[in-house]
């Protein structure tokens, strides 16, 4: 079986689990607020699994934007998750009505993670 599955700007893409708990999360949070609210995926440090969700309840959201708190995620994955063995995974956030697709901006955004994150890939 390949273990990759798809690719994303032209790189190879794994295989990614996610639990019942992150799913429900995510349901109970970005599935029930307005659009444009999010959080971001964690799991197991060297695993690609998904385990758990974080909803980023300080964020700056618009009916048509996501902005994340930075500054709080990057505090609680130095002082909390990274030494409980849990890492950022990724994020997620809803968009308005049938919007299914990445915006521009989200794209933008995920570049710029890539680019300053090259641990994540």
């Amino acid at each position: 079986m390949n273990p990759y599955s798809s690719t994303f700007m032209g790189i190879r893409l794994p295989t990614i689990g996610i639990s019942r708990r992150a799913i429900c999360k995510m349901m109970c949070t970005i599935g029930a607020f307005p659009p444009e609210t999010g959080g971001i995926l964690l799991g197991p440090i060297g695993s690609s699994d998904i385990t758990d969700f974080y909803f980023d309840e300080t964020a700056r959201c618009t009916g048509a934007t996501y902005s994340p708190d930075h500054l709080t995620l990057k505090r609680k994955l130095q002082e909390e998750w990274i030494p409980s063995g849990i890492d950022f995974k990724g994020f997620a956030h809803s968009h308005p009505g049938s919007f299914d697709r990445l915006s521009d901006g989200d794209l933008h955004y995920i570049r710029r993670l890539l680019v300053r994150n090259t641990d994540i890939l």
